[in-house]
């Protein structure tokens, strides 16, 4: 029998989405789990049933940054930096070959499933020269996230013909946080069955049932503290909403945030002036930092509100928006966007602009009943399709060491 090993090079966010990611994979298979993160860990950071090993090709997390920020500031569309900057890390061969190294060192084989919890095509590159120097027969499992063309000037001439190879194995899939991505993977020649649509979230949590508000509407503001999250526009919703009770009528806005997920602190301190000096009611939830905190405040609210910048979430998902329909929260979403694939069930609505997004907020709790109702239904629907999951069947089956079950539970995808 082999194992899942899990390549995560974010795992040092405390607290992230991947390592809620890698809970729910250890929760849903059974095979034994090795992660390997980027770097060096504090001793209280466990990953139950998992053995840890840190052993990614960066010996400091300096060295680490310097691989990653130039391709930040590419995807971006700063794309001539790739072709300027060379230094540490940007050599995919030389890379390539250090996670060959680490991956003699936990001893990866066929037996093996591999999912790599990163959507940066140099990555996918390098990994594929690492997998390159074992001999075909050898090469595992692989299971990677949504990868981004413009992380990688050499795209087309390089990911898209390695994976085409390993697609000719049986041996590389995608896994996908929506349904746009999987699309927009097509013309790459991926078909449907080799990608499984997966939503991260904690759906051992009991669902905490909330009543419709009286006096009170109160709505949850997630997420990290960026300026493509819509934290800037938060005082100019919750002054719309407050104008629109007014003449309406309706229970006063009351605005949750959680304080453990500041990225930007000048955007954080200046979104709080700016609630301040508009007079709306607003309360810092400081129920702890991480996923825990994140998720005693989406149970404390009635509502999740994400106005996200919609030109960055052509095809992105978002932790947020999964752990709201697994809590069973309305939502209200930037429109004409992927977000909207988490209101499918008229369990929220979307909206294009600050005063429309308002608009929604009280239409929710307006007629809260019916909008809480159908995101029962959802996160109940939502909770039973994760356990059948295609990406766990296939860890499971492949880690199993029986490659017809894993042939069965792609071929049933398709159907």
């Amino acid at each position: 029998m082999g194992r899942i090993v899990i390549i995560d090079p974010d795992f040092e966010q405390l607290g992230g989405h991947n390592i809620a990611a890698n809970e729910i994979i250890r929760a849903h298979t059974c095979a034994p789990m090795d992660v390997v993160c980027a770097s060096s860990l504090p001793d209280e950071v466990r990953l139950e049933g998992a053995t840890l090993k840190r052993v990614l090709p960066f010996n400091s997390y300096e060295a680490y940054s310097r691989y990653r920020s130039p391709l930040k500031r590419a995807a971006r569309g700063v794309r001539k930096l790739l072709r300027q900057q060379g230094g540490p890390g940007l050599d995919e061969t030389g890379f390539g070959r250090e996670l060959f190294r680490v991956f003699q060192s936990v001893n990866i084989s066929s037996r093996d499933a591999v999912v790599v919890h990163t959507g940066s095509a140099v990555l996918l590159n390098a990994i594929m020269d690492a997998l390159a120097q074992f001999a075909e027969s050898d090469w595992p499992d692989l299971h990677f996230r949504q990868v981004r063309p413009l992380d990688n000037i050499n795209y087309e001439r390089t990911t898209h013909a390695r994976a085409q190879r390993m697609k000719r194995l049986g041996k590389l899939f995608m896994y996908s946080e929506t349904n746009a991505f999987a699309e927009m993977l097509a013309p790459l020649g991926y078909d449907r069955s080799l990608i499984a649509l997966i939503e991260f979230s904690d759906v051992s949590r009991p669902l905490v049932h909330r009543s419709g508000p009286q006096d009170e509407f109160e709505v949850a503001m997630l997420g990290t503290v960026r300026r493509e999250k819509g934290y800037g526009h938060l005082a100019q919703i919750a002054s719309a909403y407050r104008d629109i009770a007014d003449r309406q009528g309706g229970p006063r806005l009351k605005v949750l945030i959680q304080t453990g997920a500041v990225k930007n602190r000048k955007l954080y301190r200046a979104m709080l002036n700016e609630l301040e000096q508009a007079g709306v009611n607003f309360a810092l939830v400081e129920e702890g930092a991480g996923l825990a905190g994140h998720w005693r405040c989406i149970e404390r609210c009635h509502a999740v509100i994400m106005p996200y910048d919609r030109r960055r979430y052509t095809d992105r998902g978002s932790a947020v928006g999964m752990d709201a329909i697994a809590a069973a929260r309305p939502l209200v979403v930037a429109g004409e966007c992927t977000l909207e694939e988490y209101i499918r069930n008229r369990n929220g609505l979307a909206a294009v602009g600050n005063r429309k997004l308002a608009e929604s907020l009280h239409a929710i709790a307006s007629n809260y009943s019916e909008f809480s109702g159908n995101a029962l239904q959802l996160a109940q629907k939502f909770r039973k399709q994760q356990s059948q999951n295609l990406l766990f069947r296939r860890l499971n089956s492949s880690a199993s060491g029986n490659p017809d079950t894993a042939k069965a539970a792609t071929a049933d995808s398709a159907v």
